[in-house]
């Protein structure tokens, strides 16, 4: 009897521990889906941040090349300007 008493406090005790050891478990993939649902939410936050400043960086540059542009024509359009007045006097050098 006293055998039988023992075998059965420890086969009760293995239950125990493995139900605790099925809690753990439960519990650490519990957390670990919880902890990849926010990595996930973090990942997609950063790449639509990263989106959003590549697409800025995209419009920045082709602001800066049409303001280029833009100063290009003005700098060409004021050469001529001078060499169309200089030209205008060194004819009028001439004519004299």
């Amino acid at each position: 009897m006293h055998g039988s008493a023992l075998g059965e406090f420890s086969g009760r005790n293995f239950q125990n521990m493995m139900l605790v050891h099925k809690a753990i478990v439960k519990t650490l993939v519990s957390q670990n889906k919880r902890l990849l649902e926010e990595n996930e939410k973090f990942v997609k936050e950063n790449v639509m941040k990263m989106e959003a400043t590549f697409r800025e960086v995209k419009d920045l540059k082709t602001l800066i090349l049409n303001d280029n542009s833009v100063h290009n024509a003005n700098f060409t359009s004021y050469i001529n300007t001078l060499v169309a007045h200089y030209d205008t006097e060194a004819h009028m050098v001439d004519e004299i």
